[in-house]
């Protein structure tokens, strides 16, 4: 899995693994699903005017519509299909990490919004999160 950050830096798995890991020891505070799914869109957007600049080319915004939703239905169902009750915070942020990388484009991590989707899957619990309906 390859990731970078906005600025087209590779991203060191082991450190935001680690960073992701230590969030989740600290208990951070949980956003509700309404403002990460807000969070998200607004995450899926800003990769894609990365990927745009990069690569020169204009997104047109009108088709993609409110996307954090099926953003966290998408992640949840990757996630579902390979964590239960028994994934360890570790085995989890690997996870998350993976499927960030096949959800958003360019497999950017900005780092607040991962560690907020990380946050409210670990406060909901793997099995309550696989519960719920988006």
């Amino acid at each position: 899995m390859v990731l970078t950050y906005e600025n087209d830096e590779l991203v060191d798995i082991e450190d935001i693994r680690a960073e992701l890991v230590e969030s989740i020891n600290n208990g951070q505070s949980v956003t509700s699903e309404d403002e990460l799914t807000n969070e998200l869109e607004s995450y899926y957007n800003q990769a894609l005017d990365v990927e745009s600049e990069k690569y020169g080319y204009t997104v047109q915004r009108d088709f993609i519509g409110r996307i954090g939703k099926k953003i966290l239905g998408k992640v949840q169902k990757l996630v579902c299909e390979t964590a239960d009750s028994t994934t360890t915070p570790t085995e989890l942020v690997d996870i998350i990490l993976d499927v960030i990388s096949s959800v958003i484009p360019g497999g950017i991590i900005i780092k607040p919004i991962v560690k907020k989707l990380v946050q409210f899957i670990v406060k909901k619990g793997v099995t309550q999160f696989c519960a719920i309906t988006f």
